[in-house]
């Protein structure tokens, strides 16, 4: 613990990781400080060892951690944080936070990949507006997964897609996900996108899937 405060940069960033990998919440408060470190290698541990608690009721001062931050790569670690502390109220931050440079888009990739793992089994209310609220998870995955992002970018964001609710119909975006498999050259990615496919009518799927039985990775062949 008195690591958290040493003199040496090194120490602290070093000190918050391991908290983080104990996923020890006896040390918040201290790591909550230092999302404000001098050391921006500090703050991105900090921000790690706070996302492994795994605890929703942290959720709200990593939002506002988030606000204040202007360096895009403490964001970026911030958001990929939050995508594991974040509540079923507080999904729309995530949703609704603006894109950005390829450093923080990353970062949200990875919090709504997060996100979409902690709560895809959440049942979805049709009259409450949920169908809305995932066409707006969806949407942002589309822009994510955009081969005009880096691997970086596009690898979580695939992830993320493939990750949705399982109730939720994918069938109206089935052009738009064939345009991305046709431009997509990473048979990682294109796995990603290809199994967001359980989603889409099964009548209308087959021959957007035929192309995939013959790609040359079997990865994709497999998937």
């Amino acid at each position: 613990l008195p690591y958290l405060n040493h003199s040496i940069p090194l120490y602290r960033s070093e000190a918050a990781f391991a908290f983080g990998t104990l996923q020890d919440s006896s040390a918040y408060d201290e790591l909550y400080k230092l999302l404000s470190d001098p050391d921006i290698y500090t703050q991105r541990s900090a921000a790690f060892a706070i996302g492994q608690l795994n605890d929703t009721t942290k959720g709200v001062d990593m939002i506002a951690a988030i606000q204040k931050e202007k360096n895009p790569i403490v964001l970026a670690s911030q958001l990929e944080a939050l995508g594991k502390l974040i509540s079923n109220q507080q999904k729309t931050f995530l949703e609704d936070y603006p894109l950005s440079d390829s450093v923080v888009n990353e970062g949200l990739a990875w919090g709504l990949y997060y996100t979409s793992i902690r709560y895809r089994n959440v049942n979805y209310d049709k009259a409450k507006g949920n169908i809305k609220h995932n066409t707006k998870r969806v949407e942002k995955g589309m822009q994510l997964v955009s081969v005009s992002n880096p691997y970086s970018v596009r690898y979580p964001a695939a992830h993320f897609l493939s990750q949705m609710d399982p109730n939720f119909d994918l069938t109206p975006y089935l052009s738009q996900i064939q345009d991305l498999l046709s431009k997509e050259n990473h048979p990682i990615v294109y796995c990603g996108l290809l199994t967001m496919m359980r989603r889409v009518d099964s009548t209308k799927r087959v021959d957007a899937l035929s192309e995939a039985f013959n790609h040359a990775d079997y990865r994709v062949r497999v998937t």
